[in-house]
């Protein structure tokens, strides 16, 4: 009988082994088929890539190289950064609050037969785009910035894709239809004009900055057709509607009305965040006022403060003035509302949220420990010269212009004022007496030596004005503009040894994918990793 039973439990691991073997190892760490399943089907849903097997063989490397940087490569002084710390904490919390909503707002939305229809009828144009994706904010707004200086898909693509299908083709995603992509990047991708770029967009995986190629009209819609789509443009609809359910629900739990500030206080409260060491916010008297009001509970300057310091760095960074405070402070209060509730259900502890809370803590730490990478590489003085020449146009000051101005708001007053300049008058006395913007009235019209990009549609017309002759009456929308040239600087470069840290700084973001590729291979060569590749080959997927 013990015989028996031995058998029944090995066939029993044996299948168990069987159905979710192991893909890869890297030493003891094994990377099953599931986990990779999950993974991939992730990256098809965010990048529209269709599967393939260059496609398998990059995801399955990046969780390799997951697993490189976190369980065999020397990471103490990241653990131990308090920081870091902040923001572990904060996607633990982020995944309980997702789930809450999942759960208590998200599932309960419902979308008719109707609805679908109509939204399979307007999915009749198909969109050929194609993106950039980044995992951070931040990165994304990089990478905005690169398009806007001049930089092509091509390029950046070749630095933020693992895939070597979007590595090499720009970032392009061929056709797609509504229904087909992430909710946010098809609205984003459908609102655009062929050859326009969008801002970034967040998604369920991140973020994407989108560039329309193409649009096409679909000339045949079938039942048929409609019923295999019908799941997609079902979630499209759904996440669609996620905003106006979660404000209802919000509103339900907090009432704005109820929400008090002492305006008198939140300014040193500001300066606390930004200034914590400053000698009059460390009173204990101080630190007892009251800060805001929510219904019967008051909140110290104390309690605010300590509820603002769990923010990361990156968002606290973002609170500049009382009214972004403001916003602030009832985030927190109403996440601290939802919070409650997810804990008091128990959310926390589910498994489906601990796992979230993994993915989310997963892209943290490659943020910083790539962050960690690329800050002590070094490089020698003459690459970075050799960097600085290449790229000469992006370390130049460009064309500057300082003028004086008039701005009034009536062409019959502003032509007044231009007869009285022609005979003589002081063009400074004028300004402060009737210029509408008083900012460089009482400067005497004068607005300061500025890039010549920030005059508009007018840099040319002032650029080509001489020196000291009065140009106007312009029509500025609903103003009238006179304008006299007191000063053109040229554009010139920056003299390199006054900008070095500068330049390097550049450099390593625009080569941050080399590094932290080339960090990678040497890490490897040290490990024991081995890939079933004939596992990955025939893995099916839906």
């Amino acid at each position: 009988m013990r015989n028996i039973l031995l058998i029944l439990l090995t066939l029993f691991l044996f299948s168990c082994s069987q159905e979710d073997p192991v893909i890869a190892t890297v030493e003891d760490t094994e990377i099953h088929l599931s986990e990779f399943q999950k993974r991939y089907q992730s990256f098809l849903l965010s990048t529209g890539v269709k599967d393939n097997l260059s496609a398998r063989y990059s995801v399955l490397n990046n969780m390799i190289n997951e697993i490189v940087l976190k369980d065999y490569d020397d990471n103490d002084n990241l653990f131990r950064d308090p920081e870091y710390e902040k923001e572990l904490k904060w996607d633990e919390k982020e995944a309980v609050l997702n789930y809450l909503k999942d759960r208590e707002i998200y599932a309960k939305i419902r979308v008719t037969d109707k609805e679908l229809r109509q939204a399979y009828f307007r999915a009749h144009v198909a969109i050929a785009a194609r993106h950039l994706f980044a995992k951070t904010k931040e990165e994304a707004d990089n990478l905005y910035a690169l398009l806007k200086a001049g930089a092509s898909f091509k390029e950046l693509a070749k630095q933020v894709f693992s895939d070597p299908t979007l590595r090499e083709n720009g970032g392009y995603l061929g056709y797609f239809r509504w229904g087909d992509m992430d909710p946010a990047f098809e609205n984003a991708a459908y609102s655009l004009k062929v050859g326009e770029i969008s801002k970034p967009v967040k998604t369920a995986y991140g973020y994407s900055i989108i560039k329309v190629e193409d649009k096409k009209e679909i000339p045949f819609m079938t039942e048929d057709d409609f019923q295999k789509r019908k799941k997609n443009l079902e979630r499209s609809l759904k996440i669609a509607k996620k905003y106006p359910y979660e404000k209802a629900y919000i509103a339900k739990l907090f009432d704005e009305k109820e929400l008090k500030f002492n305006d008198d206080i939140l300014p040193l409260v500001l300066r606390m965040l930004h200034e914590p060491l400053a000698t009059e916010v460390e009173s204990d008297k101080v630190q007892s006022k009251i800060c805001a009001t929510y219904k019967y509970h008051k909140y110290s300057v104390a309690e605010i403060y300590s509820m603002l310091s769990e923010i990361p760095r990156f968002h606290l960074s973002k609170i500049t003035d009382v009214r972004k405070l403001k916003t602030a402070i009832k985030g927190i209060i109403i996440q601290n509302l939802l919070y409650r509730i997810a804990l008091d259900k128990g959310y926390d502890k589910l498994p489906a949220v601990r796992n979230a809370a993994e993915g989310l803590k997963m892209i943290t730490f490659l943020k910083y420990k790539m962050d960690d990478i690329v800050s002590v590489k070094t490089f020698p003085d003459s690459a970075v010269r050799s960097y600085y020449k290449k790229n000469l146009s992006e370390f130049t000051e460009p064309r500057k212009l300082n003028v004086k101005e008039i701005i009034l708001s009536r062409k019959s007053l502003a032509d007044s004022v231009l007869g009285m300049l022609k005979k003589g008058a002081s063009f400074a006395t004028l300004a402060k007496k009737y210029s509408e913007r008083r900012w460089s009235a009482e400067n005497g019209g004068e607005i300061g030596l500025s890039p010549i990009y920030e005059f508009g549609n007018l840099k040319d017309t002032l650029w080509k004005s001489p020196l000291g002759k009065i140009v106007g009456p312009i029509k500025i929308q609903d103003y009238y503009g006179i304008f006299k040239v007191i000063e053109k600087q040229e554009a010139h470069p920056i003299p390199f040894e006054t900008i070095r840290p500068q330049v390097l700084a550049r450099m390593k973001a625009d080569l941050k994918t080399k590094i932290v590729n080339d960090y990678l291979s040497l890490k490897k060569q040290k490990l024991k990793i081995e890939i079933n590749y004939k596992k990955i080959r025939f893995a099916k997927f839906q």
